[in-house]
């Protein structure tokens, strides 16, 4: 087993050498062909009066448009594209305004009813309506402190525990208050806290 990896070994170092050897002749010859004489191009060399080409119809400043930036439709389709925009900007924004309103409205006569069920003084509805001013009626609907309110505007979540005050406050469950974070059944609930009445116990 020692002699055959010996033999291997050598077998290798052989081939080994071999490469090495054959990839230096090329190098060597080329060396030795380029001390011979070497030869540089110069301009000069070239006889531009006896050359056969015509350089005079060459235009040597030529300018290539490949378009970059540039626009390739016309004043027409872009008024197209432009009044396109505005139709589909038009469709999506005033519907979207229309609802947004309209749930504003909702909620704000919403919690002026259950400031009414609650007991809250009529004097203050109208923080019903203005925005942030809205969070501090809805603490007051609570019975909890102003700075719950704070807390309210600054971490978002804090609010679906003063729904769970209302909630509680009104006589229904205040787990209902979870509803708040449900699309749609957040209206439905809040309109269930305003107009709704809790079931009587037996």
């Amino acid at each position: 087993m020692l002699k055959k990896a010996k033999f291997l070994a050598v077998a290798a170092i052989a081939v080994l050498s071999a490469f090495v050897v054959a990839a230096g002749i090329p190098s060597e010859v080329y060396a030795q062909t380029d001390t011979e004489g070497t030869y540089e191009w110069d301009s000069t060399d070239w006889d531009w009066e006896d050359s056969d080409y015509d350089f005079s119809d060459t235009d040597w400043t030529t300018e290539y448009d490949y378009g970059y930036g540039s626009s390739e439709l016309t004043p027409e389709e872009e008024a197209a594209i432009r009044k396109a925009a505005i139709g589909v900007a038009t469709v999506v924004l005033i519907p979207t305004l229309i609802v947004s309103l309209a749930m504003y409205v909702f909620m704000a006569i919403a919690l002026m009813k259950i400031g009414e069920k609650v007991g809250v003084d009529a004097g203050k509805k109208w923080m019903a309506w203005i925005p942030i001013a809205n969070y501090f009626y809805m603490a007051e609907c609570a019975g909890l402190e102003w700075w719950h309110a704070l807390i309210a505007l600054f971490f978002p979540f804090w609010l679906i525990y003063v729904m769970m005050k209302i909630a509680e406050r009104r006589g229904f469950s205040m787990w209902t208050g979870c509803l708040l974070l449900v699309p749609i059944a957040n209206l439905i609930f809040i309109g269930y806290l305003a107009w709704g009445e809790p079931k009587q116990s037996a």
